[in-house]
């Protein structure tokens, strides 16, 4: 019999084995879903059958998730994480659910520079009347099927970051930044090169509040040539924090033209993983009712289900 999964596997390096779920600066982690996780991708795709006899298909812009975790031999106090975001002890959401499966946490348009779309999103300048970062396809990026951002007329102390500039810091999406889990290391990266000559760049990772307060800052600085380089920050644990935001950082006055490709957020590693691209940490809501069954009055089994809005 012909195996399905390719002899030997070997899974991607990391160490987030846990699933969380909560409001960012609240996160809590969930025991595992071992009766299995149906987490399927859907962009609401339609066909239509056209009078040629061909077939069209209509579809949302971005892809969304329904999750259904399973947990068996829930005694009253392993279940009471799952009760209580059932019941409201947590709120009624959305709340921010990472799930282990997926290594980048970023939004796909902002870990790919805007590929899909061919258009930069996600991404904000700290000097936008100087300088202007925007979706170029005259350079091929580190890696597919990320794209390449142009950042332009950046000087000393220009930044590029995740988020929105605002107050002289960058504030996170709420609707999409991925947030802090201050018991897991975090690292984030972004490729580099120059269009010519060379430019001082630092990577940095922040740990920020809810207002882009910064609580944490972690900073790789390297020489940045016209071959693609890997910057790498990483996000220690055990700090105040709500969420993870990306800054880039010119430290060259007058620099060349900037590319940039390929960024991540991983958790759970100080070393990341291969780069691939995100589908993002889902906001969800709890959609439906908490199922509880089994065949001994001491355990149950319970089904979580999620669904992203």
């Amino acid at each position: 019999m012909t195996s399905p999964v390719p002899v030997p596997f070997t899974a991607f390096k990391t160490q987030l084995n846990a699933y969380y779920l909560g409001v960012p600066g609240a996160m809590q982690a969930l025991r595992i879903p071992d009766l299995g996780v149906a987490g399927p991708l859907s962009r609401g795709e339609v066909t239509h059958d056209l009078i040629s006899g061909g077939t069209a298909v209509t579809r949302r812009v971005r892809a969304r998730r329904t999750y259904t975790l399973g947990f068996s031999g829930c005694t009253p106090d392993t279940a009471q994480t799952l009760v209580g975001f059932y019941v409201g002890d947590y709120g009624d959401g959305p709340f921010c659910f990472v799930d282990p499966a997926w290594r980048n946490q970023l939004r796909d348009d902002t870990s790919t520079f805007g590929a899909r779309a061919q258009a930069i999103s996600g991404w904000a300048l700290s000097n936008p009347g100087a300088e202007t970062v925007n979706f170029t396809t005259a350079v091929t990026p580190f890696e597919a099927p990320s794209g390449v951002a142009l950042w332009a007329g950046a000087g000393n102390g220009s930044r590029l970051g995740t988020g929105t500039f605002t107050g002289g810091v960058f504030v996170p999406d709420t609707a999409a930044t991925p947030p802090y889990l201050s018991d897991r290391t975090t690292p984030v990266r972004v490729y580099v090169r120059t269009a010519s000559s060379t430019a001082s760049i630092s990577l940095r990772g922040l740990a920020v509040a809810a207002n882009g307060t910064v609580a944490s800052t972690t900073t790789t600085t390297a020489t940045a040539t016209t071959a693609w380089q890997a910057y790498t920050a990483v996000i220690p644990i055990s700090v105040t924090a709500a969420y993870v935001v990306i800054d880039v950082l010119c430290n060259t006055a007058s620099a060349p033209n900037l590319y940039l490709s390929c960024a991540d957020v991983q958790y759970g590693v100080t070393t990341p993983a291969g780069w691939a691209g995100g589908v993002g940490v889902p906001r969800v809501v709890v959609s439906a009712g908490l199922p509880s069954s089994g065949p001994f009055y001491v355990t149950r089994d319970h089904a979580l289900q999620l669904a992203e809005i």
